[in-house]
């Protein structure tokens, strides 16, 4: 999950079906639940399920909510070239409220594109804990137990 252009699919596309990460900036916008069924890893099968950035679970329909039924892990995927609050408010509107009503699902958040800055490592690292700072404030609030790395 993550908001527009933050690079759930790129990631999927590199990943799973060994795109180039040069092609991957040409992929067309999800607009729909997409799912990859992934059982070459001979020890695990798994289903790996992106959702578009305009998803919102209570609007979804009974199929689009049973994802959460079975999901073991949300994988956050954080911008860090968008500077604005929107990937924090998605975040809050959208991801918060699953982890709430669903409690046994797991979360992490991937911080990508931060190979393709041109900033110098004590920059990045300074980068990296302000996006940290900033999600365990917003799950503190929640009485998250959280770990941020």
């Amino acid at each position: 999950m993550g908001t527009s252009k933050s690079g759930k699919t790129s990631i999927k596309r590199v990943v799973f079906d060994k795109m180039s990460p040069h092609e991957s900036v040409f992929n067309e916008p999800t607009t729909q639940i997409d799912s990859l069924q992934v059982d070459n890893l001979g020890y695990a099968k798994l289903t790996v399920t992106e959702f578009p950035s305009n998803f919102i679970e209570e609007k979804g329909t009974s199929v689009d909510i049973s994802y959460f039924q079975t999901c073991g892990l949300i994988i956050y995927v954080f911008d860090s070239l968008d500077t604005t609050n929107q990937p924090y408010d998605y975040f809050k509107d959208n991801v918060l409220p699953l982890l709430l009503k669903h409690p046994d699902i797991s979360l992490a958040v991937f911080t990508h594109k931060t190979d393709s800055t041109n900033i110098n490592p004590s920059e990045l690292s300074k980068q990296k804990g302000e996006i940290q700072t900033r999600f365990k404030d917003i799950l503190s609030k929640c009485s998250f137990d959280i770990n941020v790395n």
